[in-house]
């Protein structure tokens, strides 16, 4: 099952991903294309092969980056916690699938008790933006880059990059394209990257951490600390849990006796 591929899911007990399944719809997902979020339950997405880029919106609408979000994360848990939220816009940066999920299912396999615990990613959501703002007033364009870069690869897992315009990392960073143009060439001349037409191939890893700021082993350890809070939520099921559909009908989890 392809939903199997998405870690996210595949950290879930047993019990919530039957439950879930039958909800889940494939979809193929575009390039630039951008994910709505409005409306009273929107969908929960679980990347497959696609890649979304996300970014935070502060004050006066400006777009801070946060991070790339590929087959490791979830899009969309953000909406379970509704008061004083940051707000998040996502565009699929890579084309690909993903796994499309009703956001309302999703809520009612929710205790009471882990939606209360929700309140605690808000925190972690708001180190990686304190940490993105830092970063963009305090290093520079050559080791942000190096550090969104060294990001890419690790969703994408691989040490290639189809699809890595110039422009749109120049996006991202918030800087010109000759810019980030000039910065990659001079890694392709010391051997770190090699550069072809929306390509890029990574030679040197130990020579691009060496270029990227702190920050990134800051990204790595709030990654690190968001995977270990989503494992300690109440997804434990010591009830069978009822999901209910659009049509009306139902679906009974299997009790951890079942399981057992």
């Amino acid at each position: 099952m392809l939903a199997l591929e998405n870690k996210v899911f595949c950290s879930y007990p047993l019990a919530v991903q039957e439950a879930l399944l039958p909800h889940m719809h494939l979809r193929e997902v575009q390039e630039s294309e951008k994910i709505k979020r409005q409306g009273k339950s929107p969908s929960f997405y679980f990347p497959i092969t696609a890649i979304c880029a996300q970014h935070a919106i502060i004050d006066g609408g400006y777009g801070v980056f946060t991070q790339f979000i590929g087959s490791n994360k979830m899009v969309g848990f953000s909406v379970l916690s509704a008061r004083g939220f940051i707000e998040f816009q996502h565009e699929w940066c890579c084309a690909g699938y993903v796994f499309e999920l009703p956001g309302q299912i999703l809520r009612d396999l929710l205790s009471t008790k882990a939606d209360v615990q929700l309140i605690q990613m808000i925190k972690v959501f708001t180190r990686r933006l304190t940490n993105r703002l830092y970063c963009a007033e305090q290093h520079s364009k050559s080791q942000r880059l190096a550090r969104v870069l060294l990001e890419a690869f690790d969703v994408n897992q691989s040490t290639e990059l189809i699809g890595a315009k110039h422009k749109k990392l120049s996006e991202i960073l918030g800087t010109r394209r000759e810019t980030v143009s000039s910065i990659i060439g001079k890694w392709q001349d010391g051997g770190i990257l090699e550069s072809a037409r929306e390509r890029l191939l990574l030679k040197d890893r130990v020579g691009l951490e060496g270029s990227a700021c702190p920050c990134y082993e800051d990204h790595l350890k709030i990654d690190r600390d968001l995977s270990k809070y989503m494992s300690s939520l109440a997804w434990q099921l010591d009830k069978p849990c009822v999901v209910s559909t659009d049509v009306n009908r139902s679906l009974k989890c299997a009790s951890k006796k079942t399981l057992d």
